[in-house]
Order: C-alpha cells, then structure tokens, then sequence
C-alpha cells in the first residue's frame, strides 16, 4: 500500500504579506531547540513527472533547505525513517469555503446600500475556523488554502491561509488574495431575480470605476466638488486598477460560465471561474480559462426502483455519466484548472476516491499533480 505524506514546500516561494500577531513576551527560561529535521529513504515528488528515489528532505526552521539522494545530514538534526512512503509537495486548495460565518461586526458607516454587496468584507473576519475543519483537509494533503467568503452577490476578499492553527504567526500568507462573485438571488430584498443580480453587479463595477476615476480627476482638479468616502467602491478598485485583484465566479450552472465571461470582458477582469462539474458542456469555450473544477460527482439516480425512474430526467442521467470526465475534458481542451473539495461539505473523504476515478476516465496523473 502507498503511503503519502505531505510537506509544504510552497512556503519557499511565498511571502507573508501580513502582519504576524502581536508575540507574547516570554515567561521563564526560552527553550532553543535545534528545528532542524530529516526525512529518509523517502520517494520524493517534488513536481509531476520528476521523482527522487530514496531521498532525503532537509527541513530548517520551518522550511525545506535541501531535497537529494545521498544528502548529508547535520548533526543537530532530528532524523524521521520514511521508507516506504512517498511524499509531496503540499496542495492548495484554491477554494474553501470552510468555517462558520459569523454576525458582521457594525460600522459607522454603512458599507453598501444593498444588502448583497459586501465588498468590503474580509474571510478572515466573517468566518470563525475550527481545528477540526483546518485538520481534514491536511489529511487530504492540502497544505494552504484559499479562505472565501459564502454569502451575498459581492461576497467579500478572499485570503490565502496555512492550514496550521489560527494562532501561528505565519497562518495568514495574504489578507486580500482576491474578490468573490456569485449569481445570487434573495427572497426579501433586491435582487430577486437573475436579471436583477447581473444589473446588480454591472452597475455596481460601473460605480467602482466611476468613482476611482473622479478621484484622480479630483487630484488634477482640487476646484472640484471633493469624492465622497465609499467603502465599499474603494474596496472594489483592485479589481478595476494595475493590481487586478483576481475575481472569483462561483458558478450554479453551466449558462453561468457565458455570463461570467462577459461580465468579466466588459470590465477586463482577471477572471477564474469555480465550476460545480458542468465545465464539460462548454469545453469548447474554456480554452485558456482559469477554473477551479470541483472533484463532487452526484450520487448515482436511483434507477432500479421502477416506480422511481420515471421521475428521473435525462438530463440528470447524463452529468452522473459525464460528470467524472470533466477534468479529462477540460485537460484536452487546454484549460488552466486546480482541483477542489470545495463542493464536497462534510465528505472530504470521497476526495481521493473521486480523484481517482477522475483518472481512470481520462485524466492524466501529471495533469492532476
């Protein structure tokens, strides 16, 4: 049997952005204990199609110093025997929806005039994240993940997080990591309709550019009426400006992709569309697309009771048949797509299974890698 470990190696590249909780002084004598360690006899992964047979993992205060055969090993270095195991770069999970939401703190100023937009709203501040929730997805062998918020049409900034403890310095690798969008309708307030949401979200980029654009005329022209504050506008201009905050589509249905696109083409927006398994029917239009493509397949329709399959459509008869194949569809059509438990909810567990049987309809292991 295989076994796998994870390790995070995408610590070497990132950079924390944000600032680190204050340090509590310390009580008593400070322990200096040697952080180094040693993973042996280990078959390393380091990236698809390279493999490192019976290596050595040299680990230094948290990050990975060296990956070889035949590595020396220091001698302050705690040795862990892998033999047997192999191990890989730690996953991200580029959307996670994880944590309980919780009651948005009040504000002198109204953010916005419409109860949906909450642009102004940060994931780290709107959900509360259990150990247990951080915990089951490092079982899966995700190792950092895109922290999201999960109501409203503008739902808020996203955050890339370690999946650590909250109270670990380096847990937050970037606070503002991108903007979340969905076609969202309520049943008391505007919009209650699809129509209303996509003239929700269009007016509302509309003022974002209009108001970033009268503030620099402001600055040539200080004899003009003076902008007013808008938070929640001012929070939108990232999507909008040089930066290109990138702005995350969370797709119902297949006609949503057509209505992302355009939205995001109108407003030259870095678009990444997070699909529910419908990406094969629109194959032909995702070349070059950002996606993530969520590994859920539905259940299978209950089609051996006779009295219960009449009511079984042909449409849902078909995504059970083509849903596993969506990864591989989208692997031929050349488009850019991470893989996700995001529609998984409480069973994670059927991540690997899924995955697997991704592969065997198509998906190359590399691709998956």
């Amino acid at each position: 049997m295989k076994l796998l470990l994870s390790v995070s190696i995408i610590a070497t590249s990132l950079v924390v952005h944000a600032a680190p909780p204050e340090v509590r002084p310390q009580e008593g004598l400070r322990e200096n204990v040697p952080q180094v360690h040693a993973l042996t006899s280990a078959r390393v992964i380091p990236r698809a199609g390279e493999v490192v047979e019976n290596a050595t993992i040299l680990l230094r205060n948290g990050l990975i110093e060296a990956v070889g055969p035949a590595l020396p090993i220091p001698p302050e270095a705690r040795v862990w025997d892998l033999s047997g195991m192999t191990v890989y770069p730690g996953f991200i999970d580029a959307f996670a929806p994880i944590g309980k939401s919780v009651a948005t703190p009040k504000s002198t100023q109204k953010p916005s005039w419409n109860p949906s937009v909450h642009a102004v709203r940060n994931a780290l501040g709107s959900v509360t994240l259990e150990a247990s929730d951080l915990k089951k997805r490092r079982e899966l062998g995700f190792t950092a993940a895109h922290l999201v918020p999960t109501s409203g049409v503008f739902r808020g900034k996203g955050a890339l997080i370690q999946l650590t403890s909250p109270d670990d310095p380096g847990f937050v690798l970037e606070r503002r990591a991108s903007h979340v969008l969905a076609f969202t309708t309520t049943s008391k307030d505007y919009p209650r309709s699809l129509m209303g949401c996509i003239a929700l979200i269009r007016q509302t980029l509309l003022d974002a550019r209009w108001h970033r654009q009268y503030r620099q005329v402001y600055q040539k022209h200080p004899h003009e009426v003076r902008p007013g504050e808008n938070q929640t506008l001012s929070a939108l201009a990232p999507l909008l400006t040089g930066r290109r905050d990138p702005a995350f589509f969370v797709l119902n249905d297949e006609a949503d992709f057509a209505r992302a696109k355009k939205i995001a083409d109108e407003f030259k927006l870095r678009r990444v569309l997070v699909d529910k398994g419908y990406g094969y029917r629109h194959r032909k239009t995702l070349k070059n697309a950002d996606l993530v493509v969520s590994l859920a397949f539905p259940d299978a329709p209950p089609a051996a009771d006779p009295d219960r399959a009449l009511d079984i459509s042909l449409e849902r008869l078909q995504h059970w048949e083509l849903a596993p194949t969506n990864p591989a569809v989208l692997q031929g059509h050349h488009a850019r797509f991470a893989l996700s438990p995001h529609q998984l909810g409480d069973q994670l567990t059927k991540f690997w299974p899924n995955l697997r049987k991704a592969v065997q309809h198509g998906l190359k292991e590399e691709t998956a890698l």
